[in-house]
């Protein structure tokens, strides 16, 4: 299952296409393209909540990431609070918490 849930204008979605739909609208369409499972996400002030799941490739190009764990792809920009990052590249943004396990951080990693 890709989504678990997105809560936005304080309703809760848990079918895929309204969810679908709903980032459509958002210009989320990055997320739709991008591979993951049981992700729990929601929309406030026009920016991505990602408070749970599993992110396997893709970009994750603009955000919150609140929890969940980061297998692969790039995350492109945003605010990482918690979490585990395994594989893949962080592009740039803002590193809070959270544990570093692999891959390229390009916060750190300048070449």
């Amino acid at each position: 299952m890709r989504f678990k849930s997105l809560t936005y204008n304080s309703q809760k979605f848990t079918r895929e296409p309204e969810i679908n739909k709903i980032l459509q609208d958002k210009n989320l369409d990055w997320l739709i393209d991008a591979e993951f499972e049981n992700a729990e996400i929601s929309i406030e002030n026009n920016t991505l909540l990602w408070h749970n799941g599993d992110w396997y490739s893709g970009d994750f190009v603009y955000g919150i990431w609140f929890n969940g764990r980061f297998y692969g792809g790039n995350f492109i920009n945003g605010i990482w609070q918690n979490g585990e990052f395994h594989d893949g590249t962080f592009e740039s943004g803002i590193w809070k918490n959270g544990k570093f396990y692999g891959g390229i951080n390009r916060l750190t990693d300048k070449k």
